[in-house]
Order: C-alpha cells, then sequence, then structure tokens
C-alpha cells in the first residue's frame, strides 16, 4: 500500500496540470511545494547498538494548497527514514497535516481553521519547514522535557486578527489517549479517555509584520487531558517577550506547567533564553537555552545555519543536555542539508 501511496504522490503535479481539470475540479489557485531534510548525527545521544550515529532523511514533505476565495485547504503529505529510529530501513509514509482554513468569516476578522493542523503554542514554536533547532530543545521534549507545543493534532481553532500585529487564538483539540490505554497500564477502568472539551488553548501572539523590526509577545494558556490515572484537565501557562532586529532578535519565555505533567513535587517552571545573529543575508548564528527548575534539566543549542541557494541550506549544530545533578549529560554534533521547493 506504501508504494501505491508513493506513485500517486509522485503523479500528483502531473494529475492537476491535465487541462481542464484545475479549473473543474480544483477552483482557485492552488500550489506544490515541499522540502527534503538530509541528515547525519553523532554523539552519545545515539545509542551505542546504532553506532552512536544517524543518517537518513529526518522529514521529507510534499504540501499542497488549494485556495478559493476565503477558503483554503492544506494537505501534508510526508515520512521519515533515519538509520536510528527505523530497525526495517523502509521508512514511513503519511498524511502529516491536512485542514481547512475559512478566512474573514461573514467579513470579519475572524479565521476558522479545523482539521489535522499544527498547534504553535509558545513564543517560538518549532514547525516544519525551518525548525529552530535539530534537536528539539527543553520545552519540546528535549532531554526528557514535557512537549509544551505539540507539532500537530486533531483540532478547532479560531483566530482573530485585530490588526497586523496582534492575532488571539482559542479552541479546542484532542489526543489519542484512551480508557482501554490507562486499563492496560494501570488497571483502572473507569478512567475517562481524553476528549475535545478535556483539551483547550488560547493565546495572544504580537509579532511585527515581515520584513519589520520590534518587539513580540506571546501570552497563552492551555488545559490538556491527564492520562495514567489521572481523570482531569492540568493548566500549562506560558508568558514569553521577544525583540527582532535586522541583524539580531532575542527573547525570553517562562513556563509553568502543572506537577502533573512532569511528576515533580510542585509545578515545574521552564525558563527560556534564545537569541539569533545575522550577520549577512546568507548566515545566521543561533544559541538557545533551557533549563526546568524542579527536574533540574537543561538543554543548550548552538548551530549555523547557511543558505547556500535559494533553495538548499546547511545547518550545523553542537547540542548537550544535563539530565539532573545525578546523571551524565549526552551530546551530539549534528548536520543538515535541506532542499526547499
Amino acid at each position: 500500500m506504501k508504494y501505491v501511496q508513493l506513485v500517486a504522490l509522485a503523479l500528483l503535479p502531473s494529475i492537476l496540470a491535465v487541462d481542464g481539470l484545475a479549473d473543474d475540479t480544483f477552483p482557485g489557485d492552488y500550489d506544490l511545494g515541499g522540502w527534503i531534510r538530509a541528515d547525519y548525527g553523532n554523539g552519545d545521544r545515539y545509542d551505542p547498538a546504532d553506532g552512536e550515529d544517524t543518517l537518513g532523511i529526518s522529514q521529507a514533505a510534499l504540501l499542497g494548497t488549494w485556495k478559493y476565495n476565503n477558503l483554503e485547504a492544506v494537505l501534508l503529505l510526508g515520512g521519515t527514514n533515519l538509520t536510528a529510529d527505523d530497525n526495517d530501513g523502509d521508512g514511513d509514509f503519511k498524511i502529516k497535516d491536512a485542514f481547512i482554513v475559512w478566512s474573514k468569516i461573514g467579513g470579519t476578522q475572524f479565521r476558522l481553521t479545523a482539521g489535522v493542523q499544527p498547534l504553535f503554542f509558545g513564543l517560538k514554536p518549532n514547525g516544519f519547514p525551518g525548525d529552530r533547532s535539530l534537536q528539539p530543545s527543553l520545552e519540546f521534549g528535549g532531554a526528557g522535557g514535557f512537549a509544551v507545543s505539540q507539532q500537530a493534532g486533531p483540532s478547532i481553532l479560531l483566530h482573530y486578527d485585530v490588526n497586523e500585529l496582534l492575532t488571539i487564538t482559542g479552541g479546542f483539540f484532542d489526543t489519542s489517549s484512551s480508557t482501554a490505554t490507562h486499563f492496560e497500564r494501570t488497571g483502572l477502568g473507569n478512567i475517562d479517555g481524553s476528549s475535545l472539551d478535556s483539551n483547550y488553548l488560547v493565546q495572544f501572539k504580537l509579532e511585527p509584520t515581515s520584513g519589520e523590526t520590534g518587539f513580540f509577545l506571546f501570552a497563552g494558556l492551555a488545559g490538556r487531558y491527564i492520562g495514567s490515572n489521572i481523570d482531569s484537565t492540568k493548566p500549562i501557562l506560558d508568558l514569553g517577550v521577544g525583540y527582532k532586529g535586522h541583524k539580531f532578535d532575542f527573547s525570553l519565555e517562562a513556563i509553568q506547567l502543572d506537577q502533573a505533567f512532569t511528576d515533580t513535587a510542585d509545578d515545574e517552571i521552564y525558563s527560556i533564553a534564545e537569541l539569533t545573529l545575522k550577520p549577512s543575508e546568507r548566515v545566521s548564528l543561533y544559541f538557545d537555552y533551557g533549563a526546568a527548575e524542579e527536574k533540574n534539566l537543561e538543554t543548550l543549542r548552538a548551530g549555523l545555519k547557511y543558505k547556500i541557494s535559494s533553495p538548499l541550506t546547511f545547518v550545523a549544530e553542537y547540542s548537550e543536555d544535563e539530565l539532573g545533578s545525578n546523571a551524565e549529560s549526552i551530546s551530539s554534533a549534528d548536520v543538515r542539508l535541506e532542499f526547499s521547493f
């Protein structure tokens, strides 16, 4: 079945180019793009059984968008094939994102997005293309931290564009956590599984328009379903501020997670500091630091991005995780070639 999908994906541009099909079947404008990420990593963060390294495609994706008046459909098909993650060597291939965008509802500034879509909660949430770092930082699951911003998930979100700078977003999402899963783990069959009304987010995001400088701000509250033997929704609070210049940007962020997320005696606090330097149009340097107060975890990321040509970018990164006061640190050096089209 996987090979049938691959053939269909390869033929998609030709199918859409047939005379008359775009006008009759896909009214409006449509566009195809995507990217391929070739990665190599070496270090003790990779299992000795894998040779303490990994090689392959961290993400290959084809992105299709179709626009008709104030409606848009987005479909992202992608796969991964890394030696450190794939025992049988055949990778994976599936729908990553698929959602509908309904803009300017009733002539207003409201915008509805529904389907399986990115949930970009946070000041600088990772999201492809253009992930900030090759290895996830603390707030995205690095060093065993809790991933505050989900990459994508089934959700319904309503956005209000107050002006060109400020957007307010609210909505609900769901996870696959189920009663059956809880029963297998705990023997407690009376715990309700995740539902739409047990996962929500509200956020305010202010950022300069493209190419402009200025402050950017984020304030958000998310409630997320807790599995295991806890039948409840627990909060995540996120506050961040930064400044974007022509040659740099710098930001500070604080995230408070209910202790149920991290299984700690008190609520966990993540402190995040991120700096980007842009000495030229082709070169950028980034330095990210994250610390978890209760679990005593730290992540450090230092990387270089070099734009070789319009579609091709080279990225090199050194990363180190401190896994508590009594644990050894783990580190790696990773490189990537990313071709975007």
